[in-house]
């Protein structure tokens, strides 16, 4: 008699598993293949919206990239004697400087030059009329970019009277410019503790025709960290853009 009713609690236990066992694997069972899920037309619009600002938000990124950093502008030249003076080797991508941050750092460290005249005091070649000197070539990489070429150890100069203006003879040796204290002052110049952002933005502000920021005026450079560190000849010289590189 037991054994009867053990029996019959075993298979009504049996049967009640398969039973769940069943309902599960229908609940999970995959639907049919031609049954899509279909989207509302406001989420469609949602979706298309997005992409279509992440399709020009990545366009716009693309194009600020391209023009602030990698865009050239061809360079033009009278003659072979300009190109070979003032053209590009190529090189501004690479080790090229901002041409503003060359520009001011001899107004902003003029007691590390080896004497007064900014670059010219390097003995470098500057002809009349021109921004940068024989043998650099100021190129735009994204932004105007300064470097030198082969004319920088190969252009030579002479005059036949005291009171003459130079001449300057392409490809002759360059008996008076001093490469190795110009690359001595840019190392020094880096490793100035004037060499910060408020300084050296503050002097291209000045020499430059922008209108960011304070509308291109400076502020007093009396209230500039380290400004009394220069000497008097260098605000003596803060006259003009080009006051401290020509003589």
């Amino acid at each position: 008699m037991l054994g009867t009713k053990a029996g019959n609690t075993g298979q009504c236990f049996l049967t009640r598993r398969k039973t769940q066992s069943w309902n599960i694997s229908k609940h999970f069972e995959q639907r049919p293949t031609n049954e899509t899920m279909s989207l509302q037309p406001k989420t469609k619009r949602i979706l298309w919206v997005s992409a279509i600002v992440l399709v020009v938000l990545i366009a716009l990124g693309a194009w600020f990239t391209l023009t602030k950093f990698f865009r050239e502008e061809k360079e033009v030249f009278a003659n072979e004697d300009e190109h070979f003076k003032y053209g590009s080797l190529g090189a501004e991508g690479d080790r090229g400087i901002p041409y503003y941050l060359w520009l001011v750092l001899p107004r902003v460290f003029p007691d590390l030059m080896p004497g007064p005249g900014g670059y010219k005091s390097l003995g470098v070649v500057w002809e009349e009329g021109h921004e940068i000197p024989v043998g650099f070539s100021k190129k735009v990489v994204g932004f105007a970019r300064i470097t030198n070429n082969c004319a920088v150890c190969h252009t030579a100069t002479y005059r036949l009277r005291e009171d003459e203006v130079p001449h300057v003879v392409v490809a002759g040796p360059a008996h008076t410019n001093n490469v190795q204290s110009m690359l001595r002052f840019l190392f020094k110049a880096a490793h100035d503790p004037r060499f910060n952002s408020d300084i050296i933005m503050n002097e291209i502000r000045l020499v430059s025709a922008n209108n960011y920021g304070n509308g291109g005026r400076s502020n007093r450079k009396s209230n500039l960290p380290g400004w009394n560190a220069l000497s008097p000849a260098a605000s003596r010289s803060r006259i003009g853009p080009r006051a401290a590189m020509m003589p």
